[in-house]
Parts: structure tokens; C-alpha cells; sequence
């Protein structure tokens, strides 16, 4: 597996007794990407990070974080941080003792507890017990649990859950630091307005299945169109379109998006006759996630 890649998948899947699960994920996460996974309730986000984590054993495929491979017993477990399903508190402790119960369990130094507090914006609130929190401040709390070992792995199962508009922006900038940092993200999210302001790269779910990865579009303003065509025998189209150089992409089972320079348009359509393929339909490209989204989820 390519050590470019900090998260990675191959074929990685988790089938439970009733038959439902995830099937055959390939995930390629860069470092320092902050990385949104997206899909309906059931999709399967939560079970891919819980596998990622080593908190349930694949049934099949390969994953691997910062080189070693997942599992309960995996090194880079020590260098990874996260939020699955929300956290897991002492309701009769405030704020900053859970994170020093926590800090003295994974070894933190003293000092990280008053920094990661800063850091989720929760410190006028530290010395209060975590059954008078809201939801947004328990998942805040959780996140700073998360930061306790300064990892270089962060990964979050929908850590806006209960936030504000408010919190959602002031997340939105942890992570985004986080990321400025070196940091590599995986979120999951239902909140497509917000990962499509953070997220450097998606992931689409459904029924189990990664339907769509890719780069959330930062050429919007550019001299870049971008358009999608339905042809005949698609996997032999995209090959060829990227053999001689158009950066094909398949993004559903019917479409291939292709991105270019608007002076690029010309000679492609002259090309694609040449190389035998034959467009049964074509259309603009949004660039909207939630298009997207609804496009591959439906």
C-alpha cells in the first residue's frame, strides 16, 4: 500500500450476522486532508470508522493508518484521536476532570488539558459538571478528548451534532487549523453546508457501498468547466479518455464527470470521435455537494 496516503483502504469490508455492513471500501486519505464522509442514516460512516479504529474486526480487506495496519492492537492507535457516537462522560465530574481522568490514563503531559480546553473554546465552562452541559458542549468536551494526545489522526463521527451555527463555524475552524497544522481529518457528517465550507477531499455513502471520492471543487471562479456524459460501456470510455490525457472521473453508476479549461472544450469533443466513444446524453456539472450528494445517494 502507497505511504503517500495516511488513511487507506483496500477493499475493506464488515458484514454483520443479519447481512447488512460495508462493502469492499477504498478509502486514499492524503495528510493533512480533512476528509467528509457523507451519507444517509445507515449508510455505513459509522461502521467504517469503528473498523478504522479496530472496535470491530473486518471480514475482509486491508486498511492501514500511517503505515500499520487496524486493529485493537495497531501502533498508530497512540497517534490517532476520535469521536465516535459521542463521548462517553462522568455526568458527575465537570469538564476538566474528565479530561484529566483521561490525561492521566493515556500518559498526556499535565499542560494539555488547559490547551485543549482553549482550544474547543470550552474553558469558562470547565468547572462546571458535565450533567448541566448541552449537547453542544458535550460534544465539545469531546472533541478536547479527542486533542488529549495531540495526534496526527483525527477521526470524528459527526462532532457538530448539537452544535449552533455558531459552534458549527467556530469547529469548522478548529479543524480547519488542525489541518494547517499537518493533521489529517476524517469527519462524518449529515451536514453538507458544512463539511462543503471545511472538507478538502469527500467520500459519498450508500447502502454500504463508497459510491463517490474525490475533491470537493476549489475552481469555481476558474477558467474550469466542467460537464457530465452518459456512453455506451462506461469503464472502457474512462480508460480511454484518461489514456490520452482527459481527466475522467466516475461519479454514479450512469455518469463520468470531466473538469478542463474552457479553450479545451473544442478539441475534446473532436477527440471523442476519434477514439470511438459515443455520448447517449451530456450536461453541465454543478459544483453544489448537495447535488452531488442527491445525485449519488438516489
Amino acid at each position: 500500500m502507497n505511504d503517500e496516503f495516511v488513511i487507506k483502504t483496500e477493499g475493506l469490508t464488515k458484514i454483520f450476522p443479519d447481512g447488512k455492513g460495508v462493502k469492499d471500501i477504498n478509502l486514499k486519505i492524503r495528510k493533512g486532508a480533512i476528509y467528509g464522509l457523507l451519507g444517509p442514516n445507515g449508510a455505513g460512516k459509522t461502521t467504517v470508522m469503528k473498523t478504522l479504529l479496530g472496535l470491530l474486526q473486518p471480514t475482509r480487506g486491508i486498511g492501514k493508518i500511517l503505515g500499520c495496519n487496524i486493529g485493537s492492537n495497531s501502533p498508530s492507535l497512540s497517534k490517532v484521536g476520535s469521536l465516535i457516537e459521542g463521548p462517553s462522560l462522568y455526568g458527575h465530574l465537570t469538564g476538566r476532570e474528565n479530561l484529566e481522568v483521561i490525561r492521566r490514563i493515556i500518559g498526556a503531559p499535565r499542560n494539555r488539558v488547559s490547551l485543549v480546553l482553549e482550544l474547543v473554546s470550552l474553558e469558562e465552562h470547565s468547572d462546571k459538571r458535565v450533567l448541566d452541559y448541552s449537547l453542544g458542549m458535550k460534544q465539545r468536551i469531546g472533541l478536547a478528548i479527542a486533542l488529549l494526545n495531540d495526534p496526527e489522526v483525527l477521526i470524528l463521527d459527526e462532532p457538530g451534532n448539537g452544535l449552533d451555527p455558531a459552534g458549527s463555524i467556530d469547529l469548522g475552524g478548529i479543524l480547519k487549523n488542525l489541518s494547517r497544522e499537518g493533521k489529517t481529518i476524517l469527519i462524518s457528517s449529515h451536514l453538507l453546508h458544512d463539511i462543503e465550507q471545511i472538507a478538502t477531499d469527500v467520500g459519498i455513502m450508500c447502502d454500504g457501498i463508497l459510491r463517490h471520492q474525490g475533491k470537493v471543487s476549489d475552481d469555481k471562479n476558474c477558467n474550469i468547466v466542467s460537464f457530465k456524459i452518459q456512453c455506451e460501456n462506461q469503464a472502457k470510455a474512462i480508460e480511454s479518455l484518461n489514456g490520452n490525457g482527459w481527466n475522467a472521473v466516475k461519479i454514479c453508476e450512469k455518469w463520468i464527470e470531466l473538469k478542463m479549461v474552457k479553450e479545451s472544450v473544442p478539441l475534446f469533443f473532436s477527440s471523442i470521435g476519434v477514439l470511438g466513444i459515443e455520448i447517449n446524453k451530456i450536461k453541465e456539472s454543478n459544483d453544489s455537494l448537495e447535488r452531488l450528494y442527491f445525485e449519488v445517494t438516489n
